[in-house]
């Protein structure tokens, strides 16, 4: 019998962080990437996999005709790489929000096994797998396998794809995307909204980006929007080097912007600097 499997990616623009050119609305803030692959198979069987189904996803037809054909491989172990252009102008907005990597299929596959992982470069940074009918779509919200927050500012990640079915071996894998601002939730209900040092500080001085204003203004409108009444706001700077003068002026920099834009004293703008090995070098900005 023919069946078809379509693999798809997608990084989805925050609804509730308000930066520039963030969307409203889920269906215009995000990128699908699907190919159609036809296998063979004698049997099916195996009970269903519960899994919601894609929908649609007309705005990305263009760069769905422009990607690879990954069913037209001339060696059996060799994955062919999908090009997430769209997706990577898609990160390139303030503060995108979770799932930041989706693969997806079109119909069911009833493989003898499949595995999705989550890699750093050669770095396996959380994974999937299982056996038999597989549908719906398999997401990574950026947490690693002990549930907290693994995906990072100013990193790269991508996705690989295989499966057996039979004799059949099948293999994908995404070009890398780059996180260089996050927006995300932890399970008590406190969200973060992360930005890399790179775009929020020009390289080794405590000036301001020229473009750091839309990474800072939503993170002071979020503060604003939380009536912390007279209790301090507080940010977190990630830096290689806490005690440093430059991670100092930084955070210095950081209050006065905070304090102004707020018209509060500055002494309620608390930046607090860590090692970068926790978070790497990254602005984090807790809201309620």
């Amino acid at each position: 019998m023919l069946l078809s499997l379509a693999v798809a990616a997608l990084m989805a623009a925050p609804a509730w962080a308000a930066g520039p050119g963030a969307s409203e609305k889920p269906e215009e803030g995000a990128t699908l990437i699907r190919q159609d692959v036809t296998i063979r198979s004698k049997t099916v069987a195996g009970p269903d996999v519960k899994a919601p189904r894609p929908g649609p996803a007309p705005a990305v037809l263009r760069e769905v005709i422009e990607s690879l054909e990954i069913y037209k491989r001339e060696h059996p172990g060799e994955a062919q790489l999908v090009k997430l252009g769209a997706t990577l102008r898609r990160l390139g907005l303030p503060f995108p929000r979770p799932p930041y990597l989706v693969f997806a299929l079109k119909k069911d596959m009833d493989f003898d096994w499949w595995r999705f992982e989550v890699l750093d470069g050669g770095v396996l940074v959380w994974h999937t797998a299982g056996e038999g009918p597989l549908y719906g779509k398999l997401e990574w919200d950026g947490t690693g396998y002990s549930g907290a927050m693994a995906a990072q500012v100013g990193r790269s990640y991508r996705w690989s794809f295989s499966a057996a079915l039979g004799k059949e071996r099948y293999g994908a894998e995404s070009e890398p995307i780059v996180l260089t601002s996050m927006a995300y939730g932890e399970a008590l209900g406190t969200g973060h909204l992360e930005a890399s040092n790179g775009l929020v500080f020009e390289p080794k001085t405590a000036q301001f980006a020229k473009d750091a204003k839309a990474y800072l203004i939503p993170m002071a409108n979020k503060l604003r929007a939380s009536r912390m009444a007279d209790q301090a706001y507080k940010l977190t700077l990630y830096h290689a080097d806490p005690g440093s003068p430059l991670s100092k002026a930084r955070a210095a920099a950081l209050q006065k912007f905070f304090s102004q834009y707020l018209v509060i004293s500055p002494t309620r703008v608390e930046v607090e600097v860590r090692s970068s090995r926790e978070r790497g070098e990254a602005l984090d900005c807790p809201v309620p």
